[in-house]
C-alpha cells in the first residue's frame, strides 16, 4: 500500500497530483512515494 491503513484521504491526494502530472504507472507512483 502506498499509504497507511485508513489514510484515504492522502490517497486520493496521491492519485490526483499522479494524473495532473499525467504519470498513470503503479511503478512511477511507487517511486514518488519513496
Amino acid at each position: 500500500m502506498l499509504v497507511d491503513a485508513g489514510d484515504t484521504d492522502a490517497g486520493s491526494r496521491i492519485v490526483a497530483d499522479l494524473k495532473v502530472r499525467g504519470i498513470t504507472s503503479l511503478d512511477a507512483a511507487v517511486a514518488t512515494q519513496q
